[in-house]
């Protein structure tokens, strides 16, 4: 069975740089990059949470398969249960997005 899953995306804090330090005998170079911390709110049609253990990954992978262009072909790091983490801020500060994905409520 098929279910529409809603999916809301929020920064939750300010960018956060953090630099990486690369050594080689003949070169050193510092490389910034900057981590955003995101907050995913997900939930069946009738606003009930997605909360089954592993089901939230499955809704992620198809948000970033039929969204990419609109993520600006970010990659994500989900933690499982409701933080995101990306390289460089999202387009919008608000993200409202709907998928549709195989029963997750059922782990199929």
């Amino acid at each position: 069975m098929l279910q529409i899953i809603s999916i809301t995306i929020t920064c939750v804090s300010n960018p956060c740089p953090v630099s990486f330090l690369y050594f080689h005998p003949h070169t050193f170079i510092i490389n910034a990059v900057i981590f955003y911390w995101l907050q995913v709110n997900l939930k069946y049609e009738d606003d009930t949470p997605v909360d089954r253990k592993g089901s939230g990954r499955k809704v992620i992978e198809k948000l970033q398969q039929t969204y990419a262009a609109e993520l600006a072909n970010k990659d994500f790091a989900y933690d499982g249960e409701k933080s995101l983490f990306t390289v460089g801020a999202l387009p919008q500060v608000k993200n409202e997005f709907t998928v549709v994905v195989d029963d997750v409520s059922t782990g199929k």
